[in-house]
């Protein structure tokens, strides 16, 4: 990550709970927490957090890590695995790999189709269903997010070795649930499988059980994975951006849930008029 115009005084600082500069013709959001709870984060894993800065360029924050390599064999894999074994899932190998991923899923007990087009994999899930969907390029993850038989499964990237463009935005904004890259193994390649899986099996506990949902969020990555999340679960989602907006909502539509940050002015007239509904902020 990068800051700019960070000063040489406000440097022993910035890693401190609650440090927050807001600077000459920037303006930015935020509690000031962020850099203080990474930091926390990294020494609870034994590791270091370092910032470095030149005043009007930018500046530059770094972690390293004690990690060593994962030792397991594939007997715990397949353990791991089990209660997903044959479970389906749709591959989009749109550029025809040649590192045997699919054959890797297959020998995590998964049953695996395989297409190399948007096209073929649309028409392949109107004949059957599947628990995941595996795409092999960020293109194709927003068709298929918004295609009626795949929506709501979870999605994983899985593309070839090299830097991923706009990868916090793919994953935020997006709604891919994990990112790998081939060539892999099946000791690498279980993990972000069995979240996706997972994250299906969860949504599918609160079938039947959909929520109206009010959510109130101002800062737009937040917003989207938020609705990605609730919509994933089955549920419908109205969302507005501040408090005063949600109180105008409220007016209109009655609600199961509002999700809200922080209360608007008159969260008490909706508290008292929304009687059961839960407020969480």
């Amino acid at each position: 990550m990068s800051y700019s115009r960070i000063l040489d005084k406000q440097m022993d600082r910035l890693l401190e709970s609650t440090t927050h500069y807001v600077l000459t013709n920037f303006r930015f959001g935020g509690t000031g927490l962020g850099l203080s709870i990474c930091k926390q984060l990294v020494h609870l894993m034994g590791g270091k957090l370092q910032a470095t800065s030149i005043f009007g360029e930018g500046s530059v924050f770094e972690f390293t890590l004690p990690l060593g390599r994962v030792k397991m064999s594939m007997d715990e894999v397949l353990h791991r695995m089990a209660p997903f074994h044959g479970r389906h899932i749709l591959y989009l190998d749109s550029q025809y790999d040649d590192t045997g991923a699919a054959d890797l899923m297959r020998s995590l007990g998964l049953q695996v189709s395989v297409t190399h087009s948007q096209a073929d994999a649309f028409r392949i899930s109107f004949e059957k269903s599947f628990d995941t969907v595996v795409v092999d390029a960020v293109d194709f993850v927003r068709p298929v997010r918004s295609h009626a038989k795949l929506s709501s499964l979870p999605t994983v990237l899985l593309s070839k070795s090299g830097p991923i463009k706009d990868l916090n935005k793919s994953l935020a904004e997006l709604g891919i649930s994990c990112i790998y890259t081939t060539p892999t193994n099946p000791v690498d390649l279980y993990p972000p499988l069995i979240t996706a899986l997972q994250s299906k099996e969860e949504a599918a506990k609160v079938d039947g059980m959909p929520f109206d949902v009010l959510l109130a969020e101002d800062n737009p990555i937040n917003r989207n994975i938020a609705i990605k999340f609730l919509k994933g679960h089955h549920h419908k989602v109205d969302s507005v951006e501040n408090g005063q907006e949600a109180f105008e909502a409220f007016l209109i539509k009655k609600y199961d849930v509002i999700l809200m940050v922080c209360p608007p002015n008159n969260y008490e007239l909706i508290v008292g008029r929304t009687n059961a509904c839960p407020f969480w902020i």
